[in-house]
């Protein structure tokens, strides 16, 4: 009985200890808590005092359902300018009509003219995807990138990819670049099923990506793969 209660003494003990110890750790994080708050004040006010130097540009990527949207970044003397992209979607100014498009964009410029190279290459061997939304748009290094699946409408659902090669011009007085796209083939028989609203993940090395999950070609099976692509130069 004696060792028993010499026990219970131990564990009342060590509540308490733990007791005091979460009281003491909800005072240093109560104010901490003040710390970031009053930090995080001071950021917002510095965020506004500062918003009329960004830029106020429209984007002409008036879509929506079009994938990851980009950000890459092209030296130049004095800093930087980050450049915007992205492919496909839905139209907003046309209702649910899908688009093929790529959309590039300059903070500082604004809209690029785009020009798509080898097009009667493209149009004889449908290098180029067809307009779609709900696809990924998945970045492998700097202005390359591959578009997966997607759809063109709820009963056409994809399960293709393309490699998208972006040159952006520098020295025009119109902001220009050209696109490359190449069809990608798959090596053996083991290809995703069709899918869109899926999730996608690169590679740090730039050799592939992930693809996870999404909606079946039937609109409403939810699938829960994953699929490992590796891309070849």
């Amino acid at each position: 009985v004696l060792a028993q209660h010499e026990r219970d003494k131990k564990h009342l003990s060590t509540l308490t200890s733990a007791s005091a110890r979460a009281s003491e750790i909800s005072a240093s994080a109560s104010a901490a808590s003040h710390s970031v708050a009053t930090s995080a004040t001071d950021k917002s006010l510095d965020l506004q005092l500062s918003a009329s130097a960004w830029p106020n540009a429209r984007l002409g990527m008036g879509c929506y359902g079009n994938g990851t949207v980009h950000v890459e970044h092209i030296a130049e003397a004095g800093g930087s300018d980050p450049i915007i992209v992205a492919f496909g979607g839905v139209s907003i100014s046309k209702g649910t009509t899908r688009t093929d498009s790529v959309f590039i964009h300059s903070l500082r410029d604004g809209d690029f003219k785009v020009i798509s190279v080898g097009q009667e290459a493209q149009a004889t061997s449908s290098a180029a995807p067809s307009a779609r939304s709900h696809h990924t748009f998945t970045r492998l290094s700097a202005f390359q990138y591959v578009a997966f699946g997607g759809r063109t409408n709820p009963t056409c659902v994809y399960n293709d990819s393309y490699l998208c090669e972006v040159a952006p011009q520098q020295g025009s007085s119109v902001p220009t670049s050209t696109v490359r796209w190449t069809r990608l083939t798959v090596d053996g028989d083991q290809v995703p099923p069709p899918r869109f609203r899926h999730t996608d993940v690169s590679l740090q090395d730039g050799s592939g990506f992930i693809v996870i999950g999404g909606r079946g070609s039937d609109g409403a099976s939810r699938l829960k793969d994953v699929w490992h692509a590796t891309v070849d130069a």
